[in-house]
């Protein structure tokens, strides 16, 4: 399994918000209750095979079809752009010509033309109109009897969900609801009841349903932060109900994707590639695409384990394909290996380290810097990278630079007690990440006088240490821009010089860019000013180490902005063979909440308020604490790598 499905415990936090469980919620916002390892496609073990082949026997005998299946939901999938190209045959299947097989086997069954609106006119199951599906219908709404039922739907299947049941005759459902239910209530325990009556009245027709996790909500800064509690409720359903769960949520958040795969209204998943049934790894980077390849792979593991009676999960990664290729954008093939199709852990809890994504030191695609590429939390250091950043090391140890101590280069998100202020105070819980300590120990050596910091214990060292090149609301043309300081002469008189000689660091955490897409909104000019902001640093004997930022969910707008300013990150990182901490992917995490950013959708959250060097699996869930472990995972490579002299990354 990769980052995305590694670690975490069960429990499903006493099934959202049981008596007697105290609830987990982040400022102020809607309570993510479950922790449980997230994959995109249904792990189904024998318990759940036995049955769903149950239901599956029941509603051969009463006349559904297996090749046949229903959609449910509101207009995210009653839209064509949702599995209407793969209903007329316009598909580009890249690297998953396996797929054809299951693509074909569900479209063989046609039905009458008045029964589509796609552009083909041809009616099979990925092209029909639902009568379970429409314009902002929440869960509640799919059961509600119609006023007057359809001749075709006398009751009991007088309601929309049951009426689609009737009339399709499908072997499964493929159900995707809540994005609606959390703006009309943000009671997740009012659309969970109803969610479950959704699958009791699908399973009592023979039908298996597929839950779906719901994307992100980037149009409003109050419903967004509620869609990790509803996607919560969706969990809790499937692993009650035994019945399968398709995680679009953490497809959607694979490292490569463009804006978590919406649209620039924030509401809508993004189609590329001038198709949404278009697989190649460019195009998936695009919600919808995505969303229609882990629809017929999810479509491809019910037939083979429930249909064709194939082995269940085990343990072992599912076979019905990747789950999401969303690989470099480049012209090469396609990246075949999975984004996360590890099993769904029904063990106990696992009590290590949470899935931060943080310690993963494997090989980066040291290709193109184009962002689409898959990237790592900590950077990669390979031969040639590390030969360059061992020459500017070596030339700043020659300078007086010190080993142990780095500079803070940034804007409000460094310039705040929350990041590193603690280590320097000497107060972190390492939990299970004890191997870190020498590393904190080794920066934490070099003391400076206490006027040099503004923490709460009044101890200046590298973590706790006030820097020229950080404040609030700063754009990297900030920390480019003049200074007048008696100890920073020419040619020292900017911000960052003026840091680097004054502090005579060996390496620089820099972060900048979540102000230039507001301020500046020029990516162009943006990647300008970092390159010179990596020179700068070179030039002083330092390492830059340059870190993508966190998503903007305060505005539609600028949050859709964040992709290619990380782009660029990435791409002056590769360019200039300097490291990239990829502190947005440790972000995107499942395990993380709202995306670790709080409630005014741009600061990054910290556990319990205050504790953001906790680096329990509890805190890892909230951004500051990401941020602090990361960034100590980080110095820990470098100085393996570059100052040690140690073995380069493959």
């Amino acid at each position: 399994m990769n980052a995305m499905s590694r670690w975490v415990g069960r429990g499903l936090a006493c099934a959202l918000l049981a008596a007697g469980c105290a609830p987990t919620s982040e400022s102020g916002t809607a309570v993510q209750a479950a922790t449980v390892p997230r994959t995109v496609l249904p792990v189904i073990g024998a318990s759940m095979k036995a049955r769903l082949r149950a239901i599956y026997a029941a509603g051969q005998a009463a006349g559904n079809r297996a090749n046949v299946f229903s959609k449910v939901g509101d207009d995210l999938t009653a839209t064509g752009a949702f599995m209407d190209d793969l209903g007329c045959r316009d598909e580009t299947l890249g690297t998953y010509a396996s797929l054809l097989p299951t693509v074909d086997y569900f479209r063989t069954v046609t039905f009458a033309a008045s029964r589509t609106g796609a552009w083909c006119g041809t009616a099979n199951s990925y092209s029909l109109r639902s009568a379970a599906a429409d314009q902002a219908w929440t869960a509640a709404r799919v059961l509600t009897p119609y006023p007057t039922a359809p001749s075709d739907c006398p009751a009991p299947d007088n309601t929309p969900l049951r009426c689609e049941l009737r009339r399709t005759r499908p072997g499964a459902a493929l159900i995707m609801l809540g994005s609606y239910d959390l703006q009309a209530s943000a009671d997740p325990a009012a659309f969970r009841a109803s969610l479950t009556q959704v699958v009791a009245d699908v399973v009592n027709a023979g039908v298996i349903p597929v839950l779906s996790t719901i994307p992100p909500r980037r149009n409003n800064t109050t419903l967004g932060p509620r869609v990790a509690a509803y996607n919560d409720a969706i969990i809790a359903v499937a692993e009650a109900q035994q019945v399968p769960l398709w995680d679009y949520w953490v497809a959607l958040n694979g490292a490569t994707m463009l804006n978590q795969g919406m649209a620039s209204d924030g509401l809508y998943p993004s189609v590329g590639g001038g198709s949404a049934a278009n697989f190649t790894a460019s195009a998936l980077r695009y919600g919808y695409n995505q969303r229609n390849l882990t629809a017929v792979q999810v479509l491809g593991r019910v037939k083979a384990v429930v249909y064709d009676d194939g082995p269940p999960d085990t343990g072992e990664p599912s076979d019905a394909g990747t789950p999401a290729d969303t690989g470099p954008l480049d012209s090469g093939p396609a990246d075949t290996g999975p984004l996360d199709t590890g099993p769904r852990d029904t063990g106990p809890a696992d009590t290590g380290p949470a899935d931060a994504g943080p310690a993963d030191t494997g090989s980066a695609d040291t290709g193109s810097a184009d962002a689409g590429a898959a990237r790592g939390v900590v950077p990669v250091i390979n031969a040639s990278m590390k030969a360059r950043l061992r020459s500017v090391f070596l030339a700043g140890q020659s300078a007086g630079n010190r080993a142990g101590v780095f500079a803070k280069v940034g804007d409000s998100i460094t310039d705040t007690g929350s990041f590193l202020t603690d280590i320097g105070c000497g107060v972190e819980t390492l939990g299970a990440y004890t191997s870190l300590a020498p590393t904190i120990s080794f920066f934490r050596a070099t003391s400076f006088p206490s006027n040099r910091t503004s923490g709460w214990c009044g101890v200046a060292n590298s973590f706790s240490i006030d820097s020229v090149a950080a404040a609030s609301g700063w754009t990297t043309a900030d920390a480019l821009g003049a200074v007048s300081r008696s100890e920073c002469p020419s040619p020292f008189n900017t911000a960052l010089r003026c840091e680097l000689h004054r502090t005579l660091p060996a390496s620089a955490l820099i972060m900048l860019g979540t102000n230039d897409l507001e301020r500046i909104n020029n990516v162009t000019t943006y990647r300008a000013n970092l390159t010179q902001i990596v020179t700068d640093a070179v030039n002083a004997g330092v390492i830059p180490v340059l870190s993508t930022i966190p998503a903007r969910r305060d505005n539609a707008t600028l949050g859709a902005r964040v992709a290619s300013y990380n782009d660029a990150i990435a791409a002056v990182a590769a360019a200039q063979q300097v490291p990239l901490w990829d502190y947005f992917a440790a972000l995107s995490a499942p395990t993380v909440l709202n995306q670790g950013v709080s409630g005014d959708g741009i600061h990054p959250t910290i556990y319990t308020g205050s504790d953001g060097t906790n680096f329990t699996a509890t805190a890892l869930r909230y951004g500051y604490n990401q941020r602090n472990l990361t960034a100590v995972q980080v110095l820990q490579h470098l100085k393996a790598v570059v100052f040690d002299d140690g073995p380069a990354d493959p």
